[in-house]
């Protein structure tokens, strides 16, 4: 078993990126090969006995191997020269291909590769051994490189999920907030409104539309009621019935009744021209109420609410 030293700086690089499998595991029942310069065929085949065949070019010795857990050893009992030795191994590198054996207490490695992957990797040389673990390093710094670069873009997208989520609620609060907002103009808008319309109706209105207009129906009624009071005493509607009856000699029934019904007419027409007459008075009246206090108070807002014609038909 050949040791070397010159790949030394190498190995302990890619110490890290060793498989994590159990040597103990790995190594029966399989043939590995292992690696020299010198064109010699040297192989170990370890069995689950205890028991390892060590041929060299096809001849060899039976002997024994037995792994250490406690501090992570391979050992191999050795025949050399007709005396019995061990040599002492430390795996620094693992996988299913090779494995890089440090020898105890020195910088030496030997490395034994799986005859089975033979056509796959055969190396023949220290260079061709050196380059296929600087590609193991290179493919594992890329790999790292990936992973990292993974990690960053996933951060990178998170942080923009997280910075689009604080956007979407900044818009939904600030949207929110203008919604209050103009509602709560609109609100003060129409309280406005409405107070400005009760200031315009009481500046038009001194004293109650209602009250106003029972005041003068009232009076009317009672000029009314004046008027058919002395047109009963002075007989004046006797004497007018009279005249008809002689006038026309037509029954006295017939001509009470359309006396009555002429009368019943020009009452209700009187009627409802009185309660015109009322109407354009109190749209009059209210106007002269507006303009005078437009007049008198130029630069109120309420003066939109009293300017307007509709303002005071609607009233």
């Amino acid at each position: 078993m050949k040791l070397y030293n010159y790949l030394n700086p190498i190995i302990n690089r890619i110490r890290r990126y060793s498989q994590k499998i159990e040597v103990s595991e790995i190594l029966c029942n399989k043939p590995w090969i292992v690696f020299n310069d010198t064109g010699d065929k040297e192989v170990y085949m370890f069995q689950s006995d205890g028991s390892v065949l060590v041929t060299n070019n096809g001849i060899g010795v039976k002997t024994t191997w037995e792994w250490i857990p406690t501090n992570n050893s391979l050992i191999i009992n050795r025949d050399i020269s007709n005396q019995k030795s061990i040599i002492m191994l430390h795996p620094k590198f693992v996988n299913p291909t090779i494995l890089a054996l440090e020898q105890d207490g020195t910088d030496k490695y030997t490395f034994l590769i799986d005859e089975n992957n033979r056509q796959n990797f055969a190396p023949k040389t220290l260079s061709e051994l050196n380059q296929y673990f600087l590609d193991i390093e290179q493919k594992a710094i890329e790999a790292e490189r990936q992973r990292e670069r993974q990690r960053l873009l996933q951060i990178a997208r998170i942080e923009e999920e997280k910075r689009l989520e604080r956007l979407e609620a900044d818009r939904r609060r600030l949207e929110e907030e203008r919604r209050k907002t103009q509602e709560a103009e609109k609100r003060r808008v129409e309280e406005q409104i409405m107070m400005l319309r009760n200031k315009a109706y009481k500046i038009e209105n001194p004293i109650s539309l209602k009250n106003e207009k029972s005041y003068i129906r009232s009076i009317y009624l009672i000029i009314l009621a004046i008027i058919i009071i002395v047109i009963i005493r002075t007989k004046t509607l006797g004497k007018i019935f009279d005249y008809f009856v002689g006038l026309t000699g037509i029954s006295e029934a017939v001509v009470f009744g359309v006396l009555s019904g002429l009368v019943s007419m020009i009452l209700l027409i009187y009627i409802i021209q009185f309660e015109n007459l009322i109407d354009r008075y109190i749209f009059y009246r209210k106007r002269y109420f507006a303009k005078k206090y437009i007049k008198k108070h130029p630069n109120d807002p309420v003066n939109k609410f009293l300017e307007s014609p509709n303002t005071w038909s609607n009233w």
